[in-house]
């Protein structure tokens, strides 16, 4: 009996002490990485500045955004400077561009092993919050100042991380925008549909709330929009036909669409125009894909999205926003779009930081992120809150017009 209470003992003073060091054994390799990633940045003051870009297709518009980025600021000798004791300091930027596989796990360590390598200074990148939020989690916990370009979900800086930042409005923001226009508009009825993805979730709650008067920037009093019907669809939906049945029974003044090209929103506008239904649909940066324009084709009819992207914007002459639109359109024969010109500011905007700060150091760049409010972004100047979020970028609404999408003129 001895043995048996002596091995009970052992168990229970052994294992929760495994547990503990095996739980632990994360957070101190996480604390190794970010000690290294600050050391080794804190004393290479003269190689290049290495920004790491994580994407998912390999000839996508945002990764040439970047690359016309990098090109332009080593051109122009940006991120050189003289130091106190009139040393002059060289600095190149490069982009250490990683193709992230489709699955979430992959995804997952392809974040990891990026946000491990200690000379890596900042990473961009992550196509989308899916995969935006469990990465920012990862570059935090290694010390990886990040910015991520498209993710717009509020989940992302709820977090109080204090490496993650983001070049793009909320679904909050963009909801907001809408339910402006729709006052504009004199849209009072509205019919919401939204695919059950975390995004189509996400944005409709916010959709609806805004409606409601709820989070409203707006001084006055406004009548609350009337929500005639909320339906939801799945990611691989090919009937809609009922649900269209039932938007056409609700006469709405317009239809709200909470989707993307991936969940299948193009179809869903090709078959309500197919089914006669003419009324204005409005959704927000997941309508805003010409891959789901070519899907709908002749079908689009009055299309509205909440955006931040003005094709028509003029730069002036000589500016790096200006340099990039010629320089992209050179090298690929098309206009820059949106996650294009995504890519220009995000990397400018870390380049902003590693000039003015003089030092590639993590908290260095981190704290002065958020403290700085003179950022020149891609449509004037920028800044960061607290949370990491943008602040200072208008958002606007874009018509699709003859295939194109452009801003409206009217009082937002």
């Amino acid at each position: 009996m001895t043995r048996i209470y002596l091995w009970i003992i052992f168990f229970a003073a052994v294992i929760p002490t495994a547990l503990y060091i095996y739980s632990s054994r994360y957070y101190l390799t996480y604390e190794k990485t970010t000690l290294q990633r600050s050391e080794f940045l804190e004393k290479n003051e003269e190689e290049e500045i290495l920004i790491g870009v994580i994407w998912n297709k390999p000839n996508s518009s945002f990764l040439k955004g970047v690359d016309c980025a990098v090109e332009l600021l080593n051109i122009d000798n940006f991120n050189n400077y003289i130091t106190d004791d009139k040393k002059e300091i060289k600095r190149n930027l490069k982009a250490i561009t990683v193709l992230m596989g489709n699955s979430k796990a992959s995804s997952q360590l392809n974040a990891i092993n990026l946000s491990k390598e200690a000379t890596i200074a900042a990473v961009i990148g992550q196509p989308g919050s899916v995969s935006a939020i469990p990465a920012s989690i990862t570059y935090n916990y290694n010390g990886a100042p990040y910015l991520s370009p498209v993710a717009t979900s509020d989940i992302l800086t709820k977090h109080n991380f204090s490496y993650v930042f983001r070049n793009a409005p909320r679904d909050s923001d963009f909801a907001k925008a809408l339910i402006n226009f729709c006052h504009n508009r004199k849209y009072q009825k509205v019919a919401v549909i939204y695919c059950r993805d975390n995004y189509g979730i996400s944005f409709s709650n916010f959709f609806v709330e805004a409606a409601a008067g709820l989070n409203s920037e707006k001084k006055e009093e406004r009548v609350p929009l009337d929500i005639l019907l909320q339906k939801s669809y799945s990611s691989n939906q090919k009937v809609f036909l009922p649900m269209i049945a039932e938007i056409i029974e609700s006469k709405a003044d317009c239809i709200f669409i909470a989707g993307s090209v991936n969940s299948k929103a193009g179809l869903l506008i090709k078959r309500i125009r197919q089914m006669g239904l003419r009324v204005p649909i409005l959704g927000g940066d997941g309508l805003e894909d010409y891959d789901l324009v070519d899907e709908i084709g002749i079908y689009a009819g009055e299309l509205y999205v909440a955006s931040v992207f003005d094709r028509n914007y003029i730069y002036p002459d000589g500016s790096l926003f200006y340099n990039a639109k010629q320089r992209y359109f050179e090298k690929n024969k098309t206009e820059p779009d949106y996650e294009a010109t995504q890519g220009f500011e995000a990397v400018y905007i870390l380049a902003q930081a590693f000039k003015l700060t003089q030092s590639t150091h993590p908290l260095t760049i981190t704290s002065f992120l958020k403290v700085y409010d003179e950022f020149q972004g891609i449509n004037g100047k920028v800044s960061f809150s607290k949370d990491g979020d943008i602040e200072g970028k208008p958002v606007f609404i874009n018509q699709l017009v003859n295939g194109k999408f452009d801003r409206i003129k009217e009082v937002e």
